[in-house]
């Protein structure tokens, strides 16, 4: 991808996973999701940058305090990671992510939760407890693509496998994340899936 809103998935799986390598993000973006580099940072997590290209490698993250005020599109994924940093980590001045595609900060917690995070809302963020281990569970993203991306991201450190029904509203921002997410060796079946192209295992 050629924006930061929707790299910051494959950034996070690769903190997750393994070592991730994005190019066409330019480092001095003024896209406010760029702060994901920095907060990536915050939290411990190994990651490279150059002109045009980013790469992260799996590492144990740490908690922080992150403010939501021009990143509201990555607090979802930014609470997975969260949630397998050991300590307690704050999302804040996240009220506005109340009103996007589904009440975000709800759908959030709702949906870690069923897979085994410690999360809570605050008066105006999430608080989050880790490291959980995360486990299966049937996942409503709400008709929210940020929530259903974050929690196929999740899936990648839960013990067993995760279900996500009404995947097909990631179409909105990122068509081709579960093309992407293939590439990278995560292990996908689906149906009903974008043009039903194929079955993926």
């Amino acid at each position: 991808p050629g924006d930061y809103s929707s790299a910051a998935f494959l950034m996070v799986a690769g903190a997750l996973a393994g070592k991730v390598s994005i190019e066409g993000l330019q480092k001095d973006s003024l896209q406010g999701d760029s702060d994901i580099v920095k907060i990536l940072k915050e939290m411990g997590v190994s990651i490279s940058q150059s002109v045009s290209e980013i790469t992260v490698t799996k590492s144990q993250p740490e908690p922080a305090s992150i403010d939501a005020t021009n990143i509201p599109d990555i607090i979802p994924v930014l609470s997975v990671l969260a949630s397998q940093a050991e300590g307690q980590t704050r999302i804040f001045n996240a009220e506005r992510l109340r009103y996007k595609e589904s009440n975000r900060l709800k759908s959030t917690i709702m949906e870690l939760r069923k897979m085994g995070a410690d999360l809570k809302e605050s008066k105006d963020g999430i608080i989050i407890n880790g490291p959980t281990k995360l486990h299966g569970a049937v996942i409503n993203p709400h008709g929210d693509h940020r929530i259903a991306m974050a929690c196929a991201v999740a899936c990648l450190v839960s013990k067993h496998s995760v279900t996500i029904n009404n995947i097909d509203c990631i179409k909105k921002s990122y068509p081709d994340f579960i093309d992407d997410m293939i590439s990278l060796g995560t292990q996908i079946e689906y149906s009903t899936m974008i043009n039903d192209r194929r079955n993926a295992k």
